[in-house]
């Protein structure tokens, strides 16, 4: 991974420096360019835990070959030296239920002594913490923690450790922790484990159905065979003659005389079901482990698993049926539940292969909202964002069941009728927000009449989380009322934290690009500005110094050729054209740069500058400044402010049509500020900067940013102007001063 994102890193900053000859390329570039891939990887290797999460443990024998299997691709994951992954049982206590290898050969406890310790252990210690607060807590220096036990002789010695609890409905049901990292645990190592964590309490909790479900059923055939339960007897026509209190409890009916009234086909919720019972029985005289859903007296529906037989007379007549019913409805429920989850997690896979699919932002938005409508089984969704400098959330789109109810809302995320809603809510306390009732929920009443009119019966809103920032909210809604579970809650935020980064990665990739194509842009005015001033250099040699020295030769080829009293004369008007000659390429190289900025400084050059501004241009500059006297600064800060006053100047005279402007100067201890401000004309700074032909204002602000600075340009027709540029004093990249 580590030459993967050299590569990267450098192909990056190759790319830049082709497309940007002669301008200077920042690492800021390569930096974001390197995070987001970064988050990349770290995400893909999470997916990866995930799935292999989920299809190793298929195979697995036991609850504690899961839990081993979990626990390795934690290590794995994080780096880890070791770990274990423990529950807490029916006492409150610690039961540790898996070990990694690197941990029992590092011990030094005799394995028997070890194995004790490990059962029924006090919740104490850093472990403790994790439970008690029930939440992820990093520890890179437990030695120092005041919670810290110390280890028992013998265990291995714990440099760092990472706690994350398993939590299954809401509810704390173990932990698992990680040690030794070598650089100690970090957020994005709790992130990671976090999210794997809701696959290994499903691999868990799937295995421990799986063994329940077995055992039910095998105690299902033993009480069928011994001691039957829900035993009836039926006509084949329906009727039923008999029946046991277990069946009549199971059936909901107040007493036998009650439920020997009904009929048998009236107890099935869907007549097909019993239609193929009573097919099976008479072409087979048997049916096994028929499941069916029936309805209780009171209507209530229910799951059983029925298994009965044909009793004949003497003569191969029908005399009735006989069965047993077993109530299988919460194993149902478990099954479905497993379904459900394999389902969101499934949906999960497939959202984070749509993301690293794309790297346009709407295009993720719109996949985003897509998929959750589409596998998550919801009625309507979109993404709102956070809009800069005020509290309005900004629809970025929608799909579903929508039919204009964007339109019709508004949805704000401070503290008011409109913010206190799912949306805004969840972006301003940054956490999942539900409202499973909207017919009834004070809180949402702006929106019920145009929700209801819809369909929605609840809703939820997740944050898309960056860091520390809230950018928006994914927001879904569904036909049914209390859809919004606290285990689907969970899969769903972790679908919108996977959102959340895509979009980020995108808004990253998508600076890089405008950076890059600014590069580009910088590249061509750059050469554009050197053609420019290789003409005009030409120019001047060709006019100006050409001239004079072609003028110079002809007039000392005549002194040869004149009399001896004209030569002196010859000489002297050469000695003039000399001196003119000179002061020439003195302006000339002052024009292209001074060589007393290099000497003196900022302060002695500007004012050298200003004085002579004033006699070509007439126009008078009145100049402030505070803190210059007698200081250097770095040779880039120097140059900077030079050339953005020169080229300001140069404008002011230009376009300004004014007889006297302001420069001030003035620095506190990190930056050098420069305001150059007249009274003239004005312009539109906008349409001046997208206009062709603007390398000035281009140029003042590409230098400014490029020492990572900024430059404002305050300005209105008649209203005059002022340029403004801050420089920073350090360099951008180290924090250090230069040319003190």
């Amino acid at each position: 991974m580590k030459d993967k994102k050299t590569k990267a890193q450098s192909t990056l900053a190759k790319d830049l420096c082709d497309n940007a000859t002669g301008s200077v390329v920042t690492a800021g570039d390569i930096t974001e360019r390197q995070r987001a891939e970064e988050q990349l990887c770290q995400q893909s290797a999470v997916l990866d835990g995930i799935n292999k999460v989920l299809l190793e443990t298929l195979t697995c024998e036991s609850q504690e070959e899961v839990a081993r299997t979990c626990l390795a691709v934690a290590e794995k994951l994080t780096g880890s030296k070791f770990g274990f992954i423990c529950e807490l049982n029916q006492a409150g206590r610690f039961d540790t239920i898996a070990i990694s290898n690197p941990g029992w050969d590092a011990c030094t406890i005799p394995e028997t002594e070890a194995t004790l310790l490990l059962r029924d252990m006090e919740i104490r210690g850093i472990r403790g913490r994790v439970i008690k607060e029930e939440r992820p807590l990093i520890f890179n220096n437990p030695a120092f923690h005041p919670d810290w036990g110390g280890t028992p002789e013998g265990h291995p010695r714990i440099t760092c450790f990472l706690g994350v609890p398993l939590k299954h409905v809401g509810r704390t049901i173990g932990m698992i922790g990680l040690a030794n990292k070598e650089s100690g645990f970090v957020l994005a190592d709790q992130q990671a484990i976090e999210t794997l964590s809701i696959a290994f309490v499903e691999a868990l909790n799937r295995k421990r159905a799986e063994e329940a479900l077995r055992e039910s059923e095998e105690r299902y055939r033993s009480l069928f065979e011994d001691i039957p339960v829900g035993l009836y007897r039926t006509t084949p026509g329906g009727q039923i003659l008999d029946a046991n209190p277990a069946l009549v409890e199971m059936l909901g009916y107040p007493d036998l005389e009650s439920l020997l009234e009904a009929n048998a086909a009236d107890i099935y919720v869907n007549a097909e079901d019993r239609q193929r019972w009573q097919t099976l029985m008479e072409r087979e005289g048997v049916v096994r482990g028929f499941e069916a859903q029936l309805r209780q007296h009171d209507g209530t529906i229910i799951w059983g698993r029925d298994s009965a037989q044909a009793i004949h007379d003497g003569k191969g007549r029908v005399l009735y049926y006989e069965g047993a019913v077993k109530d299988i409805t919460e194993p149902k429920r478990a099954e479905e539940a497993l379904r459900q989850r394999a389902d969101d997690l499934a949906a999960l896979y497939e959202a984070s292969r749509a993301f690293l699919s794309h790297l346009d932002t709407q295009t993720i938005i719109e996949n985003v909202c897509r998929l959750a409508v589409d596998r998550f089984r919801l009625k309507m969704a979109w993404v709102g964002l956070v809009v800069e400098g005020s509290f309005d959330v900004h629809p970025a789109f929608a799909y579903g069941f929508e039919e204009g109810y964007l339109d019709s809302i508004r949805v704000t995320w401070d503290d008011s009728p409109t913010g206190r809603g799912p949306t805004g809510t969840a972006i301003r306390i940054g956490q999942a927000t539900i409202m499973n009732h909207i017919e009834s929920d004070p809180n949402y009443t702006p929106w019920r009449k145009a929700a209801k009119a819809r369909g929605f019966r609840s809703s939820a809103a997740l944050p898309l989380r960056h860091g520390e920032q809230i950018v928006g909210a994914l927001n879904v809604y569904s036909a049914e009322p209390a859809y919004f579970t606290d285990e689907r809650v969970q899969v769903l935020q972790s679908f919108a934290n996977q959102a959340a980064v895509a979009i980020q990665n995108a808004r990253l990739f998508e600076q890089v690009r405008v950076g890059r194509e600014r590069l580009q842009t910088l590249s061509r005015q750059l050469l554009e500005v050197q053609e420019a001033e290789r003409r005009h250099i030409a120019r001047e040699l060709h006019d100006e110094v050409g001239q004079a020295l072609t003028g110079l030769k002809l007039l000392l080829d005549m002194s040869t050729r004149s009399p001896a009293d004209e030569v002196a004369a010859n000489l002297s008007e050469a000695q003039a054209m000399i001196s003119e000659l000179m002061a020439l390429v003195r302006d000339l190289s002052l024009d292209l740069r001074p060589a007393m900025l290099d000497d003196l400084g900022l302060l002695p050059t500007l004012l050298w500058h200003f004085d002579r501004y004033t006699t070509q241009t007439h126009v008078r500059v009145t100049f402030k400044h505070t803190g210059l006297e007698g200081r250097r600064f770095a040779p880039q800060v120097e140059t900077a402010a030079y050339r953005i006053a020169q080229e300001a100047l140069t404008n002011v005279a230009r376009h300004a049509g004014v007889s006297e402007v302001a420069v001030r100067l003035w620095t506190d201890q990190d930056t050098l500020s420069v305001q150059i401000e007249d009274r003239g004309t004005g312009f539109d700074p906008e349409v001046a900067l997208a206009a062709s032909g603007t390398t000035g204002l281009a140029g003042m602000r590409e230098r400014a940013v490029l020492l990572g600075g900024q430059l404002t340009i305050e300005s209105a027709p008649g209203a005059g102007t002022y340029v403004t540029a801050e420089l920073p004093l350090s360099d951008p990249l180290k924090g250090e001063e230069k040319g003190k």
